[in-house]
């Protein structure tokens, strides 16, 4: 016999088991921002840490600068033969009447860097060799370069700039040399770590494998970090139990290895605290949220399963012998189902109306639909509208700028002609620039013709059709072409006849360039209410046959827009054994007049 359980134990361990991952699931999540939280924290101490020394140097740097800018400012202009010389005398008496300024490197030199003067204090001169300090000066007077002195170790590590001694007539007769050493420079990293929020960790400068100079005492474990960050070039933060060390290299102009960093150690104990808070904080939530959630899970499922014991007891009272004893009023259960019956009738008739306020909404929203493909379709005859007027704008140009010069320049050329005789070597060039211009006059009218059929403006419609500039290419690729266009028996609007004509000129355009006919034909005919247009060839027709404005070429697609702006409509017929028709029927010029007035 296989063993049961209770619908309230798989019930109640099913909830309680969801609400433990669900808890677990938010708490570890939990866990995972508050870490974030504190790396992006010690991030933001490592960048204001960083900052804070860049600034620092950066000050001091452009104070030292300023200071070296004055002194050569106030030194009077020699221009002696040895104007070097006299510099130095001057530097000599500054320097024995100690008004010279403080530097940790202070060198005057002449122009070649010969002849060098180390002036700054006896105990950094140890060592070393001015010229050979000078020698690692490397660019422009606006650029701070990294020096070294001697071969200590750690070795002894500055930046320095200079600044040209000018003569009156402003050659250069030498340079004076300011810098500031980094090493054991004290000063530097303890105004740095001053000026910090939390000045808790160690700040140094270090140069290669070598720290220069650092906040915390040389056999502390905030040292061993800074040097432990040195000693990995290629690293720039590593993080232990006790400490988290970040460094940033400073690029200098000819340091191509950029060997200076910024370095800043921070102390764990905080994070760590924190963090350990934060987990102990967790499993104990967690614990109370499990507790929590098993009396809740006890409590809902009996209060959800209540009705179906009562139910139960009912069924079994109902298959005792004696007669059950049944009372629907006192029956909560029943009371329930009956109000779930009326608040689901309730639903649907909310449904109902709703649906009916969707349909409502649905039909305002059709409405400003169509108003906005209407607006779209004005505004598109606008377009076709104003292209038109611009082409016959460019046209008129054409004709009146560049066709009366080629006029001229043909007349010139046929005078020169009339002028020289047929030996001369001007009668030759001037018969050239004639066939030329002659030619080039001949092209600008195709083009004309094609931007603005003048017969139109003079003939009308049917002349402009027959003396179209593509009639010449069917005649030239041996297309029989069928003219059918009577005499039209009253004046149509200016719109409808380029209209008209547009569309004639697309539809033979396209037998030309798709159809491979061998005839094709244009017929024209003027009824009391429409005037129809039919453009026919026996070619292969289209190749892709697809419902209309659903993936024709923008000719075909022009031509119908150019239709339904004048009120008609473009019927398409193809097939591969008859060819391609094209069926234009538009109102009668009495109502045309009144469409094409709206659109102008």
């Amino acid at each position: 016999m296989s063993r049961t359980y209770s619908i309230f134990t798989l019930l109640g361990g099913a909830l309680l088991l969801a609400v433990f991952l669900l808890t677990s699931s938010l708490l570890y999540f939990q866990y995972q921002s508050g870490r974030a939280l504190i790396e992006r924290e010690m991030e933001s101490r490592f960048r204001q840490k960083h900052a804070l020394l860049q600034s620092v140097l950066h000050g001091k740097l452009g104070q030292l600068q300023n200071q070296l800018y004055q002194l050569v400012e106030h030194l009077p202009k020699e221009q002696g033969e040895d104007a070097y010389a006299d510099y130095r005398v001057q530097l000599d008496q500054l320097a024995a009447t100690k008004r010279l300024p403080q530097y940790d490197l202070l060198i005057l030199s002449d122009e070649h860097g010969h002849g060098c003067v180390d002036y700054s204090p006896a105990f950094l001169r140890h060592g070393s060799n001015c010229r050979q300090i000078i020698s690692q000066y490397r660019g422009n007077s606006d650029h701070w370069h990294r020096f070294s002195r001697g071969e200590e170790e750690p070795p002894r590590v500055g930046l320095f700039t200079r600044e040209p001694l000018l003569t009156r007539t402003g050659r250069v007769a030498g340079f004076v040399y300011g810098g500031i050493e980094l090493t054991n420079n004290l000063s530097l990293v303890t105004e740095a770590r001053a000026l910090a929020d939390s000045p808790d960790g160690a700040l140094g400068l270090g140069f290669g494998d070598a720290l220069l100079v650092s906040t915390a005492p040389s056999e502390s474990a905030e040292t061993q970090a800074l040097q432990r960050l040195l000693e990995t070039p290629a690293q720039i933060r590593f993080q232990d139990r006790d400490f988290t060390a970040s460094g940033r290299r400073i690029a200098l102009p000819g340091d191509r290895k950029t060997q200076l960093k910024f370095l800043a150690v921070i102390s764990n104990d905080s994070a760590r605290n924190l963090l350990e808070d934060l987990v102990a904080h967790s499993v104990l939530a967690l614990a109370f949220s499990v507790l929590l959630a098993g009396l809740a899970a006890l409590f809902a499922v009996r209060l959800t399963l209540s009705p179906l014991q009562r139910l139960l007891a009912l069924a079994k009272e109902a298959a005792e012998e004696r007669k059950a004893t049944f009372s629907p009023g006192p029956v909560r259960e029943f009371n329930q189902l009956s109000q779930t019956i009326a608040d689901t009738v309730t639903d649907l008739k909310r449904s109902r109306q709703r649906l009916a306020r969707y349909s409502q909404e649905l039909e305002s929203s059709n409405q400003q639909l169509s108003d906005s493909m209407r607006q779209n379709q004005s505004l598109l005859d606008q377009i076709i509208h104003l292209q038109e007027q611009e082409r016959k704008h460019l046209a008129q140009e054409l004709h009146d700028d560049l066709g009366q010069s080629l006029a001229v320049v043909r007349t010139d050329a046929y005078l020169i002609q009339r002028m020289v005789p047929p030996e001369h070597a001007a009668y030759q060039s001037a018969q050239s620039i004639y066939q030329n211009a002659q030619e080039m006059y001949d092209v600008v009218y195709r083009r004309i013709t094609s931007l603005r059929p003048m017969p139109l403006n003079d003939l009308g419609l049917v002349d402009a059709i027959r003396f179209m500039p593509a009639l010449e290419s069917f005649t030239q690729h041996g297309i029989a072409l069928e003219l059918v266009l009577p005499q039209i028996p009253k004046a149509l609007p200016e719109s409808m006849e380029i209209n008209l004509y547009r569309i004639v000129q697309e539809g033979l355009t396209n037998v030309l360039k798709h159809a491979s006919a061998s005839r094709a034909w244009v017929k024209l005919n003027f009824h009391k209410e429409t005037v129809e247009l039919e453009i026919g060839d026996n070619g292969v027709g289209i190749q892709t046959p697809v419902e209309p404005r659903m993936g024709y070429g923008f000719g075909l697609s022009g031509m119908m827009e150019r239709a339904r702006a004048l009120g008609g409509s473009l019927e398409v017929s193809s097939s591969p054994s008859q060819g391609t028709l094209l069926k234009v029927s538009v109102p009668a010029p009495d109502t045309a007049v009144s469409i094409c007035s709206s659109m102008g």
